[in-house]
């Protein structure tokens, strides 16, 4: 059954072949127009069987000479009388069919029975009648002239579609409350041309369906077949003949041996082009299933290569692969040894295949499963292929759990050095068999996920390194002091990034004075925290010696500060004096200190130096100040403020805000301040 939202040109065939043999049987032009008119009433239906068309109908100029005696008085009813002569033109109703009872008999129609087109104000007068001889290539005198000239002129070259895509408001359909919007008429389609007599010829389908425009356009060349239908009765009977049955009237000039030979001529010819249409669909279907998969695995690259997540990579991977091929089921299993047993990291299945989504059985390294990790090569295979494969071993035991393998595509996942990582395997295709173009796209998104699973377990080795030695460089304790209460805090970032270059330290340097420390160097990587482990250690020795806050940094700033090497830091220190309150601190391009005090939060002013690391930096200029008692104050690094898209002074603000909630201790304003401000994405770590 042709479906209007998506008729190809297998379906324009067969329906021209159809209506092209309309009229075989009929005894006048209206049973062949009715024959016609039943044929796209009742076989346009949707994929689940309901019709498409509110209402399908047939019209055709007559001369007004020719017309019934009912007609002929409404058409001069219609125009009073003026201008009519009796070869004046009436587009006239000839068949009908559609949803409601009298739509399916021309002499119950309401309206549209009869128009006589005797001048341009009469056809204007009527917006469908005038748009649908506009529509098909025709100006108005076409049908107010006659002769044969004219006549054969129209004839040979007139051909064409009446659409109106959106029905709903277009001011070429009447009836827009009672018809368009009562049944639901989403567009309108017509076809037809011009018979040897010169009169027009047209039908026109309102479809609750909306018709796009290549619909629209297979529909011209369906006007041939319906002239070959109509065109025997063109120089005889128009209307159903009354009483006896009147002889089949054939075309003028030919023998029945002439029109059957002609008959199976265009048979032959249908057959050949229904062959060809359906081969050009197939192909057509082909590339734009293949043009498809190829946006789906371009899209699919840039989410795969954007993570270091592998559960992130594996799901993602395994996800694309069923949808971009189609396929019921789709597994990822990544080499567990050089034995080929394999772990099952992520399945992918359809509401088809949802009862298996609870096992967890998972290969043991034989079988055809690790024949794929053994060479290295994709195999695929059809369910009668997979039965009687060599190395086909079931499921055993599993067999009633295992999901059912109908036809089965397994890529290998393969390393830079050649080496299995794992394979990627799809079963049960959606349409028919795997396709060698299947395996192609497989392959190629099994290379962007091995390059990916490759890249994640690099980074987990490196960041597992670089989190045993940040832990280790951190205090594991902080130490008593007299006269003052402190506490830390340190959270690593997110989104793939768990180590950075953050770090605190509280040192005692003398009875009565204690270095506060808080830095962050650049970059998230072994890197970062090896430089932060060069700092704090060389930082220590240089407060041991003179824990005066220019002299330590200046220290540390030559001692990392390096033509070759573009590491730098930023960091904040402090030496107080416990028995005064007395501050002294340098600030090379760190956040200032926040002071809390009497529920009231302000910022120190603090001189800035350049951030230390940056070579011919002169020396860090001191700032001094004297801590009130019962005073609390702030180190932090700059990710406790910033948030990707506002400035720094906003998230400075939000922190000062915060920073005045009442609290029980210092350990208790940490976790309110990291309970407010961590957020659930964090591009950098933060202490404090």
């Amino acid at each position: 059954m042709p479906d209007l939202r998506a008729f190809g040109l297998t379906d324009m065939v067969a329906v021209s072949a159809a209506l092209r043999r309309a009229g075989a049987g009929a005894q006048s032009m209206e049973e062949a127009a009715e024959a016609v008119v039943h044929h796209l009433y009742d076989g346009l239906r949707e994929p689940e069987g309901d019709r498409q068309c509110v209402l399908a109908r047939f019209y055709r100029t007559v001369p007004l000479e020719a017309l019934d005696d009912d007609l002929r008085r409404l058409a001069e009813e219609g125009s009073g009388g003026d201008g009519l002569t009796p070869a004046t033109r009436c587009l006239t109703l000839l068949a009908t069919a559609g949803d409601e009872p009298a739509w399916n008999d021309r002499r119950r129609s309401t309206g549209h029975r009869v128009t006589p087109l005797a001048s341009e104000e009469i056809i204007a007068s009527f917006p469908m009648v005038s748009q649908l001889i506009r529509q098909f290539g025709l100006a108005t005198t076409d049908l107010l002239e006659t002769g044969a000239d004219l006549a054969m002129t129209l004839d040979e070259k007139t051909y064409n579609v009446f659409y109106v895509p959106n029905a709903v408001g277009s001011p070429h359909i009447p009836a827009q409350g009672e018809f368009v919007l009562a049944y639901g008429v989403q567009s309108v389609l017509g076809f037809g041309g011009m018979l040897p007599t010169g009169d027009l010829f047209a039908i026109v389908l309102f479809s609750r369906a909306p018709v796009p425009i290549d619909t629209a356009e297979l529909f011209a060349p369906l006007a041939l077949s319906v002239k070959v239908a109509v065109l025997p009765f063109t120089g005889g009977r128009i209307f159903r003949p009354a009483g006896t049955p009147a002889p089949h009237a054939v075309a003028p000039g030919r023998s029945g041996g002439q029109t059957s030979a002609i008959e199976q001529l265009l048979e032959i010819h249908e057959r050949t082009a229904a062959e060809q249409a359906s081969r050009l669909e197939e192909a057509h279907r082909l590339e734009h299933r293949r043009s498809h998969q190829l946006q789906a695995l371009a899209a699919a690259s840039v989410v795969i290569g954007s993570t270091l997540s592998m559960d992130e990579i594996l799901s993602h991977v395994t996800e694309q692969a069923r949808t971009i091929v189609g396929a019921h089921m789709a597994v990822v299993s990544l080499t567990a040894d050089q034995g080929w047993a394999q772990s099952i990291n992520t399945v992918s299945l359809s509401d088809r295949y949802a009862e298996y989504r609870d096992y967890d059985a998972q290969p043991d390294g034989s079988g055809i499963y690790a024949l794929v990790c053994e060479t290295n090569r994709p195999v695929r295979l059809t369910q009668e292929e997979l039965l009687v494969h060599p190395r086909w071993r079931g499921f055993g035991a599993e067999a009633h759990r295992h999901p059912p393998l109908r036809g089965w595509l397994a890529v290998p996942l393969v390393a830079r050095n050649g080496d299995n990582l794992g394979l990627l395997q799809l079963s049960d295709a959606v349409e028919g068999a795997f396709t060698a173009a299947d395996e192609a796209i497989l392959v190629q998104l099994a290379h962007l996920a091995s390059v990916s699973v490759e890249n994640a377990r690099a980074y987990a080795r490196e960041h597992d390194v670089a989190a045993v030695l940040q832990e280790s460089l951190l205090p594991q304790e902080l130490p008593r002091i007299d006269g003052i209460e402190v506490a830390a805090r340190y959270l690593p970032g997110t989104a793939g990034v768990d180590v950075g270059g953050d770090w605190y330290d509280v040192l005692s340097v003398s009875a009565t004075e204690v270095a506060l420390v808080i830095g962050d160097v650049v970059g998230h990587d072994i890197q970062a925290a090896t430089t932060m482990a060069r700092l704090r250690h060389a930082m220590q020795a240089f407060a041991s010696e003179d824990p005066s806050p220019a002299s330590v940094f200046g220290r540390l700033n030559r001692f990392v500060a390096r033509p070759d090497d573009d590491t730098f830091a930023t960091a904040i220190y402090l030496l107080l004096d416990t028995a005064t309150g007395t501050v002294r601190a340098v600030n090379a391009g760190h956040p200032p200190p926040l002071l809390v005090e009497g529920g009231q939060a302000r910022y120190l002013p603090t001189i800035t130096s350049p951030p230390i690391g940056l070579a011919g930096c002169g020396p860090f200029a001191e700032t001094e100040l004297t801590l009130p008692a019962e005073a609390t104050l702030l180190l932090y690094t700059d990710g406790l403020v910033e948030r990707r898209g506002e400035g720094l002074d906003m998230g400075l603000e939000r922190l000062r805000r915060l920073g005045e909630a009442p609290w029980a201790n210092t350990a208790g304003l940490l976790d309110h301040l990291l309970a407010a401000l961590r957020g659930s994405e964090r591009p950098d770590d933060i202490a404090l």
